[in-house]
């Protein structure tokens, strides 16, 4: 019989844990010695689930420790790679500051000769703001060192490989990057986490995204030459890969990616490593206006067989791309297609609307823009999906040619202002009924206007 908090079994334990968020745990832990034993699991798993780390040698030596413990390996099932980069242009936010988060705060002029006190104080800030440098070049050229020898992949590949549990990969980038492990030692080296763009020049913004490009390549070699397989697998920082990829890894690139991370090869054994996939979510950009380069994309559509959920954030270039999967056989379990502030011909969105109306469930435009026609092709597209159950339709501007010129035209559901509009239904025929209505309005709104 059960008489106290203390007497309740572990399994029990561990079922209230799952209501309870990670921090509150580890508050329950601190109850008794006999509540902390049997909450050890939930605590790990609560803890240990989603880990941040990012390309340095400190952090991906964290990586393989909690890899190869007996009791936290298991638990982590899923793994996120910060962008952060350690570049040479990262050092004009360098100050003397102990702890400092974005720009330096220079020291103001002054205005007479400084006493004794003050040239000994200014000395001493001097003194520890090239200490700081030393140890930013020595970051520097150690992240360096990983990239040009491949060791940043050996080590991703050997942690990958010791993580029975994993299912999820997501490539990211926290400007703060609190929760990045291996973020402690840089903020006491250097007193702060390295920005991603210290000053908005053209060619530091390049240098970011190649930086971007070089971690995601990684991430991509890693799971390749690993062999696990995912669940998941995302980006939520914009990659914009290189058009080209060397056929072997011992063919020359031309890329910021250095040849022995990625190549033509690595693409091919990432059909084992996707082959369960069913979720992709990818963020991309494209360098210098160059279309081609979403071609990786088209790649890694045809990769996933059993894709379930797909996302594409993206501003230029995306409309290619989507007219290619337009034209593709359907996915026979696509159940979920959003597209984020992206720009889309309404003839491919119709058509590939089409092809998967028989497992579409829902569906989201946010922040696109639809070229060449009008957004109720897509409505009355929608109509025909049995199964649709949730539609999001959120800061659609539409473009239309007429003669020389263009009108651009805010798509408004109901209303004067622009609202997004969502709709809810519990099967097809409800939604087809509301989608009607909602077509309604938009006939008597392009009429009045």
């Amino acid at each position: 019989m059960v008489t106290g908090l203390t007497d309740i079994p572990e399994e029990l334990i561990d079922n209230i844990c799952l209501f309870l968020t990670a921090k509150d745990v580890s508050h329950l832990r601190l109850t008794c010695t006999n509540i902390r034993d049997k909450s050890y699991h939930a605590w790990a798993t609560s803890t240990f689930w989603d880990m941040e780390f990012m390309i340095t040698r400190t952090s991906l030596q964290h990586l393989i420790d909690f890899s190869k413990h007996e009791k936290f390996g298991p638990c982590i099932r899923k793994l996120r790679i910060n962008t952060v980069a350690i570049a040479k242009n990262g050092l004009i936010a360098i100050s003397a500051e102990p702890l400092q988060k974005w720009k330096p705060q220079r020291l103001p002029e002054p205005s007479s000769k400084p006493s004794e006190g003050e040239l000994v104080g200014l000395e001493e800030r001097e003194r520890i703001k090239r200490s700081k440098r030393r140890a930013w070049n020595r970051l520097m050229h150690e992240q360096h060192t990983l990239r040009k020898q491949s060791i940043d992949v050996a080590m991703l590949v050997e942690a990958m490989r010791n993580l029975p549990n994993l299912e999820v990969i997501e490539v990211c980038h926290h400007h703060e990057g609190l929760d990045t492990w291996g973020s402690k030692e840089i903020r006491e080296l250097i007193g702060m986490f390295p920005p991603l763009n210290p000053n908005q020049r053209f060619w530091w913004l390049n240098s970011a995204s190649e930086s971007h490009a070089r971690v995601f390549a990684t991430v991509l070699s890693a799971i390749a030459t690993s062999g696990i397989k995912l669940r998941k697998f995302g980006t939520t920082t914009p990659v914009a890969m290189p058009s080209g990829l060397p056929l072997t890894p011992n063919d020359r690139s031309r890329s910021p990616i250095p040849r022995q991370t990625l190549s033509e090869a690595h693409i091919e054994l990432l059909k084992l490593a996707f082959s369960q996939l069913k979720e992709l979510h990818l963020n991309v950009e494209i360098w210098r206006d160059d279309p081609k380069q979403l071609s990786w994309v088209m790649r890694f559509f045809n990769l996933c067989p059993h894709l379930e959920d797909f996302r594409l954030d993206g501003d230029r270039g995306t409309a290619p791309f989507i007219d290619y999967i337009s034209q593709l056989p359907p996915l026979p379990k696509l159940r979920v297609l959003t597209f984020y502030s992206a720009n889309i011909h309404s003839n491919s969105v119709v058509q590939l609307l089409k092809n998967h109306a028989n497992s579409l469930e829902k569906f989201s435009l946010c922040k696109t823009t639809i070229k060449n026609c009008s957004i109720l092709d897509i409505l009355r597209a929608l109509q025909e999906s049995p199964r649709l159950k949730f539609v999001d339709l959120t800061e659609i501007l539409t473009v239309g040619r007429y003669g020389s010129t263009y009108r651009y035209r805010w798509y408004r559901p109901c209303t004067i202002q622009k609202p997004p509009l969502q709709l809810r239904a519990k099967n097809g025929q409800e939604m087809a009924e509301q989608l009607e209505v909602t077509i309604g309005w938009q006939l008597a709104n392009l009429q009045d206007s």
